[in-house]
């Protein structure tokens, strides 16, 4: 980590040792890292609970394992083993629905591409065991989104958010997914996003439709077939995933790093930046590659370091990432921070005013809830939910 070695070391001993060990590969000068900071007395609660908390505990239990070291009290790796293979058992079972999912799509004559979940654990990863998931993510097409959600249906999913036709109408040209849930009897409950896009329109990224799908390339496992989204847009969708979040969980970032370790001379950098330019999000590329170049060590290319040297602010990282990823509380709690987070990385005053209006005027589940109109009616909500605002601002009230 020599080039990123000041800001590396400005982090919390148990930072520090989380952030060697949250890696499926660690090169040969890192374990002696981890024996060195092993010596010094750790609040091993603490590492367990951001452990918990960042959904990285498969990696940390990984390291901790291999380390004949008495320094690691051995409550710790009973914790972690425990949730480990958990999480292990939760992962298979997920995998095996993914599958009844794209077979069941496949013979509907349904286009579907999964990313992230199990299929990012075995390509990036190389072991479902390593990384944690909750739900499965499936792109497809806009206009099969509701023949999507009829399939669903007859598999047993439910609507997370049960939806009249019009508010339906509106959730799906003013969001980017569609959530299901299905109980099995077992007691998992499987959790299955239906995407059309990869991040809401308020946001302001104008990335369509067509843009995800170039590149795509079909599969197939055994009889089911289904496409992969192109490499590229993988790594962008990764980026945008963690700004989504503002990077307040280090599980964003491991997938980033393990991305590039896999990929990082099979991308086409060239057009990354091209549509980075294009997509106006060259700020969160710059600071998702910046963060994982200074957490864990990995190289940026020449040209995308050359090409974001402005977008970046090394300078201010120990404080950025005290902030959002290893903060004393929860990151940004405050629903206006939340809000100046995001129109930080809106650049052209455009955008910005265009992120606030749709923020006033988008109806939510919430709005559908709280404000139910019948379903001639449902061109009301953009008018209702202003109103529903101001009378949440003025009660205290923040969830929106």
């Amino acid at each position: 980590m020599a080039g990123s070695k000041n800001n590396y070391a400005a982090l919390r001993v148990e930072n520090r040792l989380i952030l060697l060990c949250a890696r499926r590969q660690r090169p040969p000068d890192t374990q002696s890292e981890v024996n060195r900071l092993l010596l010094h007395p750790l609040d091993w609660d603490y590492i367990v609970k951001k452990a918990l908390h960042h959904r990285i505990y498969p990696l940390l239990y990984n390291t901790l394992r291999q380390i004949d070291s008495k320094s690691v009290p051995t409550a710790v790796l009973s914790k972690l083993r425990s949730e480990t293979y958990q999480n292990a058992a939760r992962n298979v079972l997920s995998r095996q629905e993914l599958f009844r999912l794209l077979r069941r799509l496949q013979e509907d004559h349904i286009t579907a591409a999964p990313f992230k979940g199990p299929l990012l654990a075995e390509s990036v990863y190389d072991d479902l065991s390593l990384r944690v998931f909750c739900d499965l993510d499936i792109l497809v097409p806009p206009d099969q989104v509701l023949k999507a959600k009829t399939t669903l249906v007859s598999m047993g999913y439910q609507p997370q958010f049960p939806l009249n036709p019009a508010e339906e109408k509106i959730y799906i040209r003013s969001n980017c997914e569609y959530n299901f849930l299905r109980p099995a009897e077992d007691g998992t409950v499987f959790q299955v996003e239906v995407h059309w896009n990869v991040i809401p329109p308020l946001f302001r990224v104008p990335l369509g439709s067509e843009f995800l799908w170039r590149g795509a390339s079909e599969m197939s496992v055994g009889d089911i077939r289904f496409y992969q989204l192109s490499l590229e847009t993988q790594f962008l969708i990764l980026c945008l995933h963690a700004w989504k979040h503002f990077w307040s969980s280090l599980q964003w970032l491991c997938d980033l790093n393990e991305f590039l370790a896999c990929y990082q001379d099979r991308l086409d950098w060239d057009l990354i930046l091209a549509q980075t330019q294009s997509l106006r999000i060259e700020s969160i590329v710059a600071t998702s590659v910046s963060l994982i170049h200074n957490l864990f060590g990995r190289d940026i290319p020449g040209a995308l370091r050359t090409h974001l040297r402005g977008q970046m602010s090394e300078q201010s990282l120990p404080q950025f990432v005290t902030q959002h990823t290893f903060p004393a509380d929860e990151p940004l709690t405050s629903l206006l921070r939340k809000h100046r987070f995001y129109l930080s990385y809106r650049k052209s005053l455009m955008d910005r005013v265009a992120y606030l209006w749709l923020v006033l005027v988008t109806p939510t589940p919430t709005d559908f809830g709280e404000t139910p109109l019948p379903a001639h009616l449902g061109f009301m909500y953009w008018l209702v939910r202003p109103w529903r605002l101001v009378f949440k601002t003025l009660s205290g009230r923040q969830r929106l």
